[in-house]
């Protein structure tokens, strides 16, 4: 096999199907439906994963065309957030965290709708790897920005976030490095698999966010959840806002020496446009809840996926192979993270080249 029908095949589509797509399989009749013409456009042979192209592609796009305003920092940003996030992101490091988290993240989450798009790879495979690469970069920048930002991200004034924001960026940088190794080692099957994992779960915050909007709405109407804020920032939102003469009124123990420990008060998270300090509580209490249970739906799903699309990894297991071999490598098929290296599975058997 030359290498350039074996660049050919490697370019072949990642959607579950076990053959390229021929002109056949994008014309054969006018029999075709009208679902089978849209999805054959975008490059899918197959019908049963275009639904979910559409679902998390749909979403994706979705929320970074929402996001683009908040390139205006200061002025659409700033009353965006939770109420009282402004506080700790107005300036200082926390600000540039922020910035290098949006810089990053929202531009990749367009572009990465391209790497999945079969018909992109088909029209220009050199497109695909230069794009990938300019994904893997933004979505690090976005990730350093994330880590400067960790203490109080989305409020994150409690173990809880933290440590699931903290988690997403291990797991998110781990998994695009893994991808990263894998192509370098022309292990095909295995880059495709660590890059779904890496954006499948970029897109957990798209789903903590719905949870987390839900979730809000429960605790307000209990109304029995609270959280400690500290005076300053209680001052600094109400000023933001135009709360005047309030912070007397509502908190006295405030402006009272040694009327609080370390400044700190306790506001009721209960969603109410006359207190902005609790309705940034109710938004902010479940959102660590939002965050773990979110991660966990993603990683099972994504694990779920790649168990029920066995053909497409077995195909390009082959086309892994078959590079590798051209390349000269010692055990071509094996060059990356294979089951057979670390585990009990039977040795992988290559069909004749």
């Amino acid at each position: 096999m030359t290498k350039e029908a074996i660049s050919k095949e490697a370019s072949s589509p990642s959607d579950g199907s076990a053959t390229p797509p021929s002109v056949e399989a994008f014309d054969h009749g006018k029999h075709r439906s009208t679902y089978e013409k849209v999805y054959n456009f975008f490059g899918f042979t197959k019908a049963y994963n275009f639904p979910i192209y559409v679902i998390f592609a749909g979403a994706m796009v979705g929320y970074v065309l929402h996001a683009l305003q908040f390139y205006n920092y200061d002025q659409i940003l700033s009353i965006n957030m939770f109420p009282g996030n402004w506080y700790y992101f107005h300036s200082g490091l926390y600000r540039v965290g922020i910035l290098l988290h949006i810089i990053g993240c929202l531009p990749a989450g367009l572009l990465v709708v391209l790497q999945f798009t079969p018909s992109v790879r088909h029209w220009n495979i050199m497109l695909h790897r230069i794009n990938g690469y300019i994904i893997m970069t933004l979505y690090l920048v976005g990730n350093i920005g994330a880590s400067i930002a960790l203490r109080h991200l989305d409020d994150g004034t409690g173990t809880d976030i933290q440590t699931a924001k903290a988690m997403l960026i291990i797991m998110t940088t781990t998994s695009m490095v893994l991808a990263y190794w894998n192509i370098k080692c022309l292990q095909i099957d295995q880059h495709r698999a660590w890059m779904i994992r890496a954006i499948f779960l970029f897109g957990s915050i798209i789903t903590s966010a719905v949870i987390d909007n839900i979730a809000a709405v429960i605790i307000s109407k209990i109304g029995t959840y609270y959280q400690v804020w500290s005076c300053d920032r209680i001052d600094f939102l109400y000023k933001q806002f135009g709360f005047n003469g309030i912070l007397e009124e509502k908190y006295p123990q405030c402006l009272v020496p040694n009327g609080t420990l370390d400044g700190m008060v306790v506001v009721k998270a209960i969603h109410t446009v006359l207190a902005p300090e609790s309705a940034g509580a109710s938004g902010t209490v479940p959102f660590g809840m939002a965050m773990w249970v979110s991660i966990m739906l993603h990683v099972i799903g994504v694990e779920l996926y790649l168990k029920l699309t066995p053909r497409e990894a077995e195909r390009l297991r082959q086309v892994s192979y078959e590079r590798q071999l051209a390349a000269g490598f010692k055990n071509p098929g094996n060059a990356g993270l294979v089951v057979s290296r670390f585990g009990d599975a039977d040795e992988w058997k290559p069909k004749a080249v």
